[in-house]
């Protein structure tokens, strides 16, 4: 693939839907990268987002594609919590609430994606 910043292009997909497309895409895009994680996987994140505890939060994937093809993929979740008695929304990499190191899928450089 070229190397063209430029020719990446960004989306971020919304809600519980987003865990589930495209999830074909998602899994060879996986099994092709040079660091595959588990933490990455398709049938890791939807387990992550059905853990205890989440009700009321959002999945938030970022997702980079270069030419069409999926590149990178941030997955997060939008979080409300409460500080000082105020309360506020974050996002959080899907993996940590589980206690799992996070993880970006990457096909390309990683500090590009």
């Amino acid at each position: 693939m070229p190397h063209d910043s430029a020719a990446l292009q960004t989306e971020i997909m919304r809600g519980a839907t987003a865990l589930h497309t495209p999830r074909a895409e998602r899994q060879d895009a996986v099994a092709r990268s040079a660091q595959p994680s588990l933490i990455i996987t398709p049938t890791f994140l939807e387990l992550a987002w059905q853990h205890p505890g989440r009700s009321g939060e959002e999945p938030w994937f970022v997702v980079v594609r270069q030419l069409g093809a999926l590149v990178g993929l941030l997955p997060l979740g939008r979080t409300r919590q409460r500080y000082v008695g105020q309360p506020f929304q974050t996002l959080m990499h899907l993996g940590v609430p589980v206690g799992e190191r996070p993880g970006v899928l990457h096909l390309i450089e990683a500090d590009r994606v």
